[in-house]
């Protein structure tokens, strides 16, 4: 009997430290919107503007809802607080420009090369579903230059002053499209 119950204590210590690490977790994090699971495809809204944060020629920027997968972006965790951002449209990752630290420094996609500035965290924001998207490596979140409310407006780090252009809410969309593949080239016929 002794040693039954000194096995119920032993699984209890494991039970309450799982259960308090989770209400930590709670309190840590309750009032902060969650992240959509990995590779869910969502659209983030820019809340000064109305438009979303797309691409283009490898810059970040605001654009309308074309229904084209540069505006669809993948969550891909990696583990604590930070994720990437994978765009539909291209495969590459949302960073910075140089690995910039400064306000200003233009936002950019690229391919995984294992930089931290392209580790991104959540910051609370005003609104249901929105967030501040906050580059881990600069400390800085990703606004409009300018607070520029049209199509095509850059996206780069402001400062830490929080801003409306630094508002972006989340928007669950259904897969993108498949990016457009190039046709194969024409196979040459054999010489005779």
């Amino acid at each position: 009997m002794r040693r039954l119950s000194h096995g119920l204590r032993a699984r209890g210590g494991v039970f309450a430290r799982v259960l308090a690490a989770a209400v930590l977790l709670v309190l840590a994090f309750g009032s902060v919107p969650a992240m959509a699971a990995a590779e869910k495809p969502m659209k983030l809204r820019n809340a000064n503007s109305g438009l979303y944060l797309g691409i283009a020629g490898g810059a970040a920027v605001l654009q309308g809802d074309s229904g084209q997968a540069d505006i669809v972006w993948l969550i891909d965790r990696q583990g604590g607080p930070g994720f990437r951002l994978r765009n539909a449209g291209n495969g590459q990752y949302l960073g910075l420009a140089g690995g910039g630290k400064q306000p200003g420094a233009e936002l950019v996609t690229r391919a995984d090369d294992g930089q931290p500035d392209l580790q991104w965290s959540r910051g609370q924001a005003a609104g249901a579903g929105c967030i501040r998207l906050v580059n881990m490596n600069s400390g800085l979140p990703a606004g409009v230059a300018g607070s520029a409310k049209t199509q095509g407006a850059r996206v780069v780090l402001s400062s830490r002053k929080p801003e409306a252009d630094q508002v972006w809410c989340m928007e669950p969309t259904t897969a993108p499209p498949a990016p457009v593949a190039a046709a194969p080239a024409p196979v040459p016929a054999p010489a005779p």
